[in-house]
């Protein structure tokens, strides 16, 4: 691989980069009865589609609510969408039944909202809280 010096780049710079552990998204889901949070974790891609997997929902779902009362709750099959470029992370509302929210702000289908550090996301009624971790390495 060639550089814009017109070097060589180094094998240290590829392996550094090869050799820094995975990154997660790291979801903490909380019923709206209350309980224990209940954590998902998902290997961070640049999209991750949100919702609630059945038989026929039309495309994959990488982060499947389901098993969190996701139906009762308001998530729809095609809920959301996670972007994550250059160190940021997005969600995108991806025209669910009953929104998602950030903060209680409601969220325009189809725009993307950057997410912070103690950004409370709810879809329908499903109250999560999302963070990005490294994976240690063994």
């Amino acid at each position: 691989m060639v550089s814009k010096t017109g070097g060589k780049k180094s094998v240290s710079d590829g392996a550094r980069r090869s050799s820094e552990p995975p990154l997660r998204l790291v979801l903490h889901v909380q019923h709206p009865e209350g309980g224990s949070p209940k954590i998902l974790a998902a290997h961070l891609k640049p999209r991750l589609i949100m919702g609630r997997s059945s038989a026929d929902t039309p495309v994959p779902i990488d982060i499947d609510l389901s098993p969190f009362d996701a139906m009762n709750t308001g998530v729809s099959r095609i809920h959301a969408a996670f972007h994550y470029f250059e160190g940021k992370l997005e969600i995108e509302d991806l025209e669910s039944t009953n929104g998602t929210r950030i903060n209680g702000f409601p969220l325009q289908p189809g725009k993307r909202y950057r997410l912070r550090v103690e950004d409370e996301l709810e879809c329908g009624r499903l109250q999560i809280s999302v963070k990005v971790v490294r994976t240690p390495q063994a």
